[in-house]
C-alpha cells in the first residue's frame, strides 16, 4: 500500500516538474506527512531507518545550497519524503537509479538534440520511472 501511495504522490510531483520545472513545497511536505501516517498504522520500518532515508534528502538539500541549486531544493525535499516511505537503503537505491537514468537520457538528449551542459532537465520524472522499475523488480524493501 505504501508503494502505491508513493507512486501516486511522486507521479503528481513528476508531472508538475516536467511541465513547470518547479516542485511545490506542499506536495513534498504532504508526501512526508502521508508516509509518517502510514508508518504509524503499520510500523513497517524502524524510526532510525526512516531518519536515514530523510538524511539522504537532507544531504541533497545541502548540496543544493553549496552548488547554487544545480540540484533543485524541491528535488531534495522530495527525497526527504521518499526517505520517510522507503528508509535509507531503498531511498539510496532510488537516488542511484534515478541518477543513472537521468545521465543516460541526458547524454543521448545532448548528442541527438545538440544541447549543452547548461540545459536543465526535470529530475522527478526519472525518480518516478526509477521507483516504478524498482517496485516491479522487487528492489524496494
Amino acid at each position: 500500500m505504501e508503494i502505491v501511495t508513493l507512486c501516486g504522490l511522486l507521479g503528481v510531483c513528476a508531472w508538475e516538474d516536467w511541465k513547470t520545472k518547479k516542485i511545490r513545497l506542499e506536495l513534498a511536505a504532504g508526501m512526508a506527512l502521508m508516509g509518517m501516517l502510514l508508518h504509524l498504522l503499520r510500523f513497517r520500518i524502524s524510526l532510525l531507518n526512516i531518519l536515514g532515508g530523510v538524511a539522504i534528502g537532507a544531504i541533497l538539500y545541502g548540496i543544493s545550497i553549496l552548488s547554487k541549486e544545480q540540484i533543485g531544493k524541491g528535488d531534495a525535499l522530495v527525497f526527504m519524503g521518499t526517505g520517510v516511505f522507503l528508509g535509507w537503503w531503498s531511498n539510496l537505491m532510488l537516488l542511484w537509479t534515478s541518477l543513472l537514468l537521468a545521465g543516460i537520457y541526458g547524454s543521448v538528449y545532448s548528442i541527438v538534440c545538440k544541447k549543452t551542459k547548461e540545459t536543465c532537465l526535470p529530475f522527478l520524472p526519472f525518480v518516478f520511472v526509477s521507483l516504478v522499475i524498482l517496485a516491479l523488480a522487487g528492489g524496494l524493501a
